[in-house]
């Protein structure tokens, strides 16, 4: 998994995941508790994601890492993940503070994925603190509520009481 060739730790992570399955688990953690590299600790995390055996505290864990690859995989992770718990949805809204673009752009992504009103007021929040000079995350930030507000909109939620924090 932690090849210098990118290709070599995905073909490895395929072969883990499609050939060997539940039995690589227990090597693989080990592999995300004491990584050899940051290419190898993102390649982890998806196995175990992929082999149903990743839990919050692993990508909690994850995003503490001084790689800003293993915290964007991680948050990219997290947007696929199915239905959340309130500890999942704190992990996306607190990486959006994140000090490195990319983590919050794939955390923004991630709540983006997850419709919740209690996501259209964190991105609210979130918007005034980008820099204007960065005009795509701010133009993806706003088309991430819409599309949210859309969504909470048709089921039937109260967003405009969620966006402005009132009931």
């Amino acid at each position: 998994l932690g090849h210098a060739n990118l290709t070599h730790g995905t073909l490895a992570m395929h072969r883990l995941v499609d050939e060997i399955g539940a039995d690589a688990v227990l090597a693989v953690r080990h592999a995300v508790e004491a990584p050899a590299n940051a290419r190898q600790h993102s390649l982890a995390l998806w196995v175990l994601w992929r082999l149903e055996a990743l839990a919050t505290d692993d990508l909690r864990h994850a995003m503490a890492q001084d790689s800003r690859d293993v915290r964007v995989q991680a948050m990219k992770i997290l947007a696929e993940w199915g239905k959340w718990s309130d500890a999942d949805r704190a992990l996306a809204i607190t990486s959006l503070a994140d000090p490195d673009a990319f983590v919050q752009r794939a955390a923004a992504d991630a709540l983006s994925q997850h419709r919740h009103d209690d996501h259209v007021r964190a991105l609210l929040d979130w918007l005034p603190g980008i820099p204007e000079s960065d005009v795509h995350l701010r133009h993806e930030v706003r088309a991430m509520n819409r599309r949210t507000i859309l969504a909470l909109e048709s089921a039937g939620a109260d967003v405009r009481s969620a966006a402005t924090g009132t009931a």
